[in-house]
């Protein structure tokens, strides 16, 4: 019981201390370092919502066979689209690519942190 208080309060802690890091530093950042981070953080939503849309979309019509399936189809179009995406995004001249990196990593911490109380509940 104490345990799962401790890792429950542990991801509330880690997602809002997150949260609030990505907030204060698109704030305090000039606008092309901003615009940069928002740009990572729309790198990870796209694909992430294609590949949720695809699966939820058809979880209770498959087997369980058809459901890995098509999960690892739609991982493998997830990896291609944050590629494409990620490709054009270092064909603009004014991405900054630390900052890109940086939006697209808090996002995957938060929702793993996210995920993770989800799951546990």
């Amino acid at each position: 019981m104490i345990v799962s208080q401790v890792r429950s309060t542990c991801y509330q802690v880690v997602s809002a201390s997150g949260l609030s890091c990505v907030l204060l530093l698109s704030v305090l950042r000039p606008t092309l370092m901003r615009n940069s981070m928002l740009l990572g953080v729309g790198l990870w939503f796209i694909p992430n919502l294609y590949a949720a849309y695809q699966i939820f979309g058809r979880m209770h019509k498959l087997s369980a066979r058809q459901l890995l399936t098509l999960f690892y189809y739609s991982e493998c179009i997830k990896l291609l689209l944050i590629g494409v995406i990620f490709v054009i995004m270092l064909r603009s001249c004014w991405v900054i690519v630390p900052d890109l990196i940086l939006g697209y990593g808090i996002t995957q911490i938060i929702f793993c942190c996210i995920f993770a109380r989800w799951s546990n509940r």
